[in-house]
Protein backbone atom coordinates (compact mmCIF):
# COMPACT_ATOMS: atom_id res chain seq x y z
CA UNK A 1 0.00 0.00 0.00
CA UNK A 2 1.33 3.38 -0.94
CA UNK A 3 -0.54 6.35 0.47
CA UNK A 4 0.72 9.90 0.34
CA UNK A 5 4.30 8.73 -0.15
CA UNK A 6 6.70 11.26 -1.64
CA UNK A 7 9.64 8.91 -2.16
CA UNK A 8 10.18 6.04 -4.62
CA UNK A 9 8.05 3.56 -2.68
CA UNK A 10 5.48 3.06 -5.44
CA UNK A 11 8.14 2.50 -8.12
CA UNK A 12 9.96 -0.01 -5.91
CA UNK A 13 6.72 -1.78 -5.02
CA UNK A 14 5.77 -2.11 -8.69
CA UNK A 15 9.22 -3.49 -9.51
CA UNK A 16 8.97 -6.07 -6.71
CA UNK A 17 5.41 -7.06 -7.63
CA UNK A 18 6.54 -7.66 -11.24
CA UNK A 19 9.21 -10.05 -9.94
CA UNK A 20 7.26 -11.76 -7.15
CA UNK A 21 3.61 -12.72 -7.52
CA UNK A 22 3.23 -12.78 -3.71
CA UNK A 23 3.65 -8.99 -3.63
CA UNK A 24 0.75 -6.81 -4.71
CA UNK A 25 0.61 -3.06 -4.73
CA UNK A 26 -2.24 -0.65 -4.15
CA UNK A 27 -1.85 3.05 -4.82
CA UNK A 28 -4.46 5.32 -3.32
CA UNK A 29 -5.28 8.60 -5.01
CA UNK A 30 -4.42 10.56 -1.86
CA UNK A 31 -3.72 10.17 1.84
CA UNK A 32 -6.93 8.83 3.42
CA UNK A 33 -5.39 8.01 6.82
CA UNK A 34 -3.75 4.91 8.21
CA UNK A 35 -6.91 3.07 9.25
CA UNK A 36 -8.61 3.56 5.86
CA UNK A 37 -5.42 2.45 4.11
CA UNK A 38 -5.23 -0.73 6.20
CA UNK A 39 -8.91 -1.44 5.48
CA UNK A 40 -8.23 -1.12 1.73
CA UNK A 41 -5.21 -3.41 2.11
CA UNK A 42 -7.20 -6.10 3.85
CA UNK A 43 -10.04 -5.94 1.31
CA UNK A 44 -7.58 -6.32 -1.57
CA UNK A 45 -5.31 -8.93 0.01
CA UNK A 46 -5.47 -12.65 -0.64
CA UNK A 47 -3.51 -15.62 0.58
CA UNK A 48 -3.08 -17.55 3.77
CA UNK A 49 -1.44 -14.73 5.69
CA UNK A 50 -1.35 -10.94 5.55
CA UNK A 51 1.35 -8.81 7.18
CA UNK A 52 0.49 -5.22 8.06
CA UNK A 53 3.47 -3.06 8.95
CA UNK A 54 4.23 0.66 9.17
CA UNK A 55 6.67 1.84 6.53
CA UNK A 56 8.78 3.90 8.94
CA UNK A 57 10.44 0.62 10.01
CA UNK A 58 9.74 1.18 13.67
CA UNK A 59 8.01 -2.18 13.36
CA UNK A 60 11.11 -4.15 12.55
CA UNK A 61 10.87 -6.53 9.55
CA UNK A 62 13.26 -8.88 11.39
CA UNK A 63 10.36 -10.10 13.54
CA UNK A 64 8.36 -11.33 10.52
CA UNK A 65 9.95 -14.84 10.43
CA UNK A 66 9.13 -15.34 14.14
CA UNK A 67 5.56 -14.19 13.52
CA UNK A 68 5.13 -16.58 10.59
CA UNK A 69 6.69 -19.46 12.51
CA UNK A 70 4.38 -18.81 15.48
CA UNK A 71 1.35 -18.59 13.17
CA UNK A 72 2.20 -21.91 11.51
CA UNK A 73 3.01 -23.74 14.73
CA UNK A 74 0.29 -22.37 17.02
CA UNK A 75 -2.47 -21.74 14.50
CA UNK A 76 -3.61 -18.36 15.82
CA UNK A 77 -5.81 -16.22 13.57
CA UNK A 78 -3.78 -13.14 14.46
CA UNK A 79 -0.15 -12.83 15.47
CA UNK A 80 0.61 -9.30 16.49
CA UNK A 81 3.81 -7.61 17.45
CA UNK A 82 3.44 -5.74 20.73
CA UNK A 83 5.79 -2.92 21.67
CA UNK A 84 7.69 -3.59 24.87
CA UNK A 85 8.75 0.04 24.89
CA UNK A 86 8.00 3.00 22.68
CA UNK A 87 11.55 3.99 21.83
CA UNK A 88 12.28 7.71 21.59
CA UNK A 89 8.62 8.69 21.42
CA UNK A 90 7.89 12.26 22.49
CA UNK A 91 6.18 12.74 25.82
CA UNK A 92 3.18 14.33 24.09
CA UNK A 93 2.75 11.19 21.96
CA UNK A 94 2.91 8.92 25.00
CA UNK A 95 0.37 11.06 26.84
CA UNK A 96 -1.87 11.30 23.77
CA UNK A 97 -1.85 7.54 23.24
CA UNK A 98 -2.68 6.83 26.89
CA UNK A 99 -5.41 9.46 26.79
CA UNK A 100 -6.86 7.92 23.61
CA UNK A 101 -7.15 4.44 25.11
CA UNK A 102 -8.44 5.72 28.45
CA UNK A 103 -11.15 7.83 26.78
CA UNK A 104 -12.08 4.99 24.43
CA UNK A 105 -12.44 2.67 27.44
CA UNK A 106 -14.55 5.19 29.39
CA UNK A 107 -16.81 6.20 26.49
CA UNK A 108 -17.41 2.77 25.00
CA UNK A 109 -16.77 0.43 27.95
CA UNK A 110 -14.41 -1.47 25.62
CA UNK A 111 -10.84 -2.09 26.65
CA UNK A 112 -8.96 -2.10 23.35
CA UNK A 113 -5.51 -2.45 24.89
CA UNK A 114 -4.05 -5.59 23.27
CA UNK A 115 -7.51 -6.79 22.23
CA UNK A 116 -8.96 -8.61 19.24
CA UNK A 117 -12.04 -10.60 18.27
CA UNK A 118 -9.91 -13.51 17.12
CA UNK A 119 -7.58 -16.06 18.69
CA UNK A 120 -4.27 -14.28 18.76
CA UNK A 121 -0.72 -14.50 19.93
CA UNK A 122 1.57 -11.66 20.85
CA UNK A 123 5.27 -11.37 20.12
CA UNK A 124 7.01 -8.57 22.02
CA UNK A 125 9.47 -6.30 20.20
CA UNK A 126 11.51 -3.18 20.82
CA UNK A 127 10.66 -0.23 18.60
CA UNK A 128 13.29 0.60 16.00
CA UNK A 129 14.49 4.08 15.14
CA UNK A 130 12.34 5.83 12.54
CA UNK A 131 14.26 5.78 9.25
CA UNK A 132 12.63 8.84 7.73
CA UNK A 133 10.23 11.65 8.47
CA UNK A 134 8.50 12.52 11.71
CA UNK A 135 5.34 11.12 13.16
CA UNK A 136 2.30 13.19 12.22
CA UNK A 137 0.29 11.90 15.18
CA UNK A 138 -0.56 14.58 17.69
CA UNK A 139 -2.94 14.73 20.61
CA UNK A 140 -5.48 16.49 18.36
CA UNK A 141 -5.22 13.79 15.68
CA UNK A 142 -5.67 11.10 18.33
CA UNK A 143 -8.78 12.89 19.61
CA UNK A 144 -10.11 13.04 16.03
CA UNK A 145 -9.45 9.30 15.67
CA UNK A 146 -11.17 8.63 18.97
CA UNK A 147 -14.22 10.61 17.84
CA UNK A 148 -14.36 8.83 14.48
CA UNK A 149 -13.90 5.43 16.16
CA UNK A 150 -16.76 6.03 18.56
CA UNK A 151 -19.21 7.35 16.00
Amino acid sequence: MVEGSTDNTWRILRFLSDKMEEIKGIRLSRNFGKESAITADLQFASGDAIIVMDRDLQHLPQIIPAMIRFWKEKGGNIVEAVKTDHGNEHLSSKIGTRLFYRMMRQLTELDLDNSSDFKKAQIPFLVGERISGKSRWSVLRLIALLTASIF
